[in-house]
């Protein structure tokens, strides 16, 4: 099994991240650091496509099986969190906010880490 690391980075005055490729993990963790959340942090996958160089990818909100946004909780930080809903996506956004309510981020850019076993 393969592990990896990547950031999201949701920049100044934005509400959804870079594209951060999972590649189909079969484990995804989220790491909130010290930064507190203001905002539940929600996400958005595709199963597949070209997410860089220009190409078009539809985006989904992700939800659970029983139709429940997948988020993680306002005020968090300093935790990980292994997040099921995740595994078997090609790749993710993350999101300030939740679908409908995104909110900007105005302390300056704001990373969250993702690992993950392939």
């Amino acid at each position: 099994m393969t592990h990896f690391h990547e950031t999201a980075t949701i920049a100044d005055e934005a509400s959804l991240s870079d594209a951060v490729i999972l590649n189909y993990a079969r484990v995804v963790n989220i790491e909130v650091g010290t930064w507190a959340v203001s905002a539940a942090i929600t996400f958005q996958a595709t199963g597949g496509g070209p997410v860089s160089g220009g190409g078009s990818v539809t985006w989904y909100d992700v939800y659970d099986e029983l139709g429940v946004e997948v988020q993680i909780p306002a005020g968090t930080h300093n935790k990980i969190y292994s997040v099921p809903a995740l595994a078997g996506m090609f790749a993710i956004k993350v999101r300030s906010g939740v679908t409908g309510s995104a909110v900007n981020q105005t302390s300056g850019p704001e990373l969250i880490n993702v690992f993950g076993k392939i």
